[in-house]
């Protein structure tokens, strides 16, 4: 499963709250990665979000993971967690209601 992890910090200067957690956050972000369990991780330019894409069995487990975080644990950052689901084919949407399939799809 593709879970979706959004965190969020309403901290005023989350950068420089985050400071004391960063070399930690790293090596487990790393960890998660060469698990194979981390896919994506990015921060929004002003580090007021952070966007995260996980392989897990489910959401708890996503759940799991993040509070490993330190960011998570001291509650700079509350995540979202959700899972993602591939996009129907727009070719699929096209059959299903027998419309024509446009040229540049045959």
């Amino acid at each position: 499963m593709i879970i979706l992890a959004l965190g969020h910090s309403l901290r005023s200067d989350p950068i420089q709250e985050a400071n004391p957690f960063v070399e930690a956050e790293a090596k487990i972000l790393w960890e998660l990665r060469a698990a194979g369990i981390l896919r994506e991780v990015f921060y929004f330019r002003d580090w007021h979000s952070v966007v995260l894409i996980l392989n897990c069995e489910d959401l708890d487990e996503a759940r799991q993971w993040i509070l490993t975080l330190p960011t998570a644990k001291s509650r700079l950052y509350n995540y979202q967690v959700t899972e993602l689901v591939p996009f129907q084919p727009l070719r699929d949407l096209f059959e299903n209601h027998h419309l024509p399939t446009p040229k540049l799809w045959r």
